[in-house]
């Protein structure tokens, strides 16, 4: 049976395992057929900030990796709460991304069987 899986980030990309924890499961979950999603919400927004995602920015390129390869698994757009954006990031963020509204991530949600939130 097929499931809809929404992965939840809601911490800078480097705070800890847990950012590297998410993208392997959603990597995972699209790996074996699992239509998946991403959604970035709070700090997480500077995951696709310009000036964040240029590997080697900040000295971290294996997630930076790991984002480039979403669209390849199918995960694509990646969803970025745009208020948080705002607050978080002072630049456009990168191609690929989906900017959604308070009312458009709470549809986001609801269009999923499975939340998975770190």
């Amino acid at each position: 049976m097929t499931q809809r899986y929404l992965f939840i980030a809601d911490q800078a990309l480097f705070a800890g395992s847990a950012c590297r924890d998410l993208l392997d499961m959603a990597l995972s979950a699209a790996a074996f057929d699992q239509p998946a999603s991403l959604l970035l919400r709070g700090p997480a927004t500077l995951w696709v900030a310009t000036s964040h995602a240029r590997p080697g920015a900040i000295g971290h390129k294996d997630l930076f990796r790991q984002l480039g390869a979403l669209p390849v698994y199918g995960i694509e757009p990646i969803h970025v709460a745009e208020d948080d954006f705002r607050r978080f990031a002072s630049e456009p963020p990168m191609a690929g991304c989906l900017m959604l509204d308070e009312a458009g991530v709470a549809a986001l949600i609801r269009e999923h069987d499975r939340v998975i939130q770190l």
